[in-house]
């Protein structure tokens, strides 16, 4: 519910020309948020027990409904204006209009599908993670947090990474750019569940979640730029709604896998899976199928408003 609806309204409290920026920003600051955190959190775990631990996560959400609470629009709301002017339709209505929007638009359902791919062996970290922390490497707590902690440091550098190439890149490079990225990911992934140490392990979870990052500050630029305001929410929690259930798919998988079979055994297997995604990406790309979507080009028809006052649709 967080993330579709603070990605969604991103182009609302920016200018055209902030809006890569402030995409970069946000999710850089919330990877980095990620690292400290997890560090901290495996470290504070072994000296001061749990308790603590999930008292600090508590109190952490407090102080980030403080700085939401704070957000406002120029326009007084959040609502796209199209669905302003028109009767509300029904909740399911609603999401078979927004999914053939993203059928329509094959660059857009592409992100959504790469998503599923990488998620697919992505999610299998949520366990892999702690099972190479405590099991593999035998460092308990401590062990979870620094895995964590560096997979955070490769997406906060490549958050910076995507930022400035975004910049730069025109849809063809950006095309190609991705490519890269989810099979740097990928391969790296591979890399991580074969090392012998855990010094080796962190750093190659460090590089493949540097391409994650790469990925999803591109893809998200992408999105935000070319998906239409009224189709803007609804793409995204169409998106994060697929996202979540592959990961889960592939948590649930590889928590059970784990009774089974060996630790490294799966981690190769969720590397392969999410290296995948690059092939499929190219594939299609070759194919001709991800032509670059139209600009989001509507413009509000409304008054600015004072914050905390409402605004007139024409």
């Amino acid at each position: 519910f967080f993330n579709s609806g603070r990605l969604a309204i991103l182009p609302r409290v920016t200018t055209p020309e902030e809006l890569h920026t402030a995409n970069a920003l946000t999710q850089t600051t919330a990877w980095l948020t990620l690292t400290i955190g997890t560090m901290l959190g495996g470290v504070s775990t072994m000296q001061f027990g749990y308790e603590w631990a999930f008292l600090a996560n508590a109190l952490s959400f407090f102080v980030s409904a403080w700085f939401v609470h704070g957000i406002f629009s120029p326009e007084g709301h959040f609502r796209a204006i199209a669905t302003v002017k028109k009767a509300r339709q029904g909740g399911w209505q609603e999401f078979v209009e927004s999914a053939r929007y993203i059928r329509a638009n094959s660059a857009i359902l592409a992100v959504g599908l790469a998503q599923v791919g990488w998620a697919s062996g992505g999610g299998a970290a949520q366990v892999l993670f702690t099972l190479y922390g405590r099991v593999v490497f035998n460092a308990g707590a401590a062990g979870i947090g620094i895995i964590w902690g560096f997979a955070g440091v490769g997406l906060v550098i490549g958050g910076l990474v995507g930022h400035r190439l975004g910049a730069k890149l025109d849809f063809k490079g950006y095309k190609r750019a991705i490519g890269a990225s989810f099979f740097l990911h990928g391969a790296a992934y591979v890399a991580f569940a074969i090392m012998p140490t855990i010094a080796w392990s962190i750093l190659f979870i460090a590089l493949s979640r540097l391409g994650m990052g790469i990925c999803n500050v591109l893809n998200r630029s992408m999105l935000l730029t070319h998906v239409k305001d009224e189709y803007r929410g609804r793409v995204f929690s169409t998106f994060e709604m697929t996202l979540n259930l592959a990961m889960m798919a592939s948590l649930m998988g590889a928590g059970i896998g784990s009774k089974y079979f060996s630790i490294r055994g799966i981690g190769v297997a969720a590397g392969i899976l999410s290296t995948s995604t690059a092939f499929f990406w190219l594939a299609a790309d070759l194919a001709g199928k991800l032509p670059e979507p139209a600009a989001d080009t509507h413009v509000d028809e409304v008054e600015l408003a004072e914050p905390g006052t409402s605004a007139r649709v024409p």
